[in-house]
């Protein structure tokens, strides 16, 4: 994983709280936020998606090794 999937959902999930928070969720929203991230959840349990967790700094690193491997 390197595109920050797991950042992403976190940045949503806070979004959805404050909107929450400050009412600005009506039910059909409240349940398609809700029932998104119980699908996401889903994924990452019974998937390997999370498997090889990669830091950006990480891929970075190896390509550039790669590169110097393979001109």
């Amino acid at each position: 994983m390197v595109v920050g999937e797991a950042q992403i959902l976190g940045q949503v999930k806070e979004a959805y709280e404050h909107a929450f928070n400050n009412g600005s969720c009506s039910r059909i929203f409240n349940r398609l936020f809700r029932q998104s991230f119980e699908g996401a959840s889903d994924v990452r349990t019974e998937t390997e998606i999370g498997e090889n967790r990669v830091s950006i700094s990480y891929a970075a690193s190896r390509a550039g090794e790669e590169g110097l491997r393979h001109p």
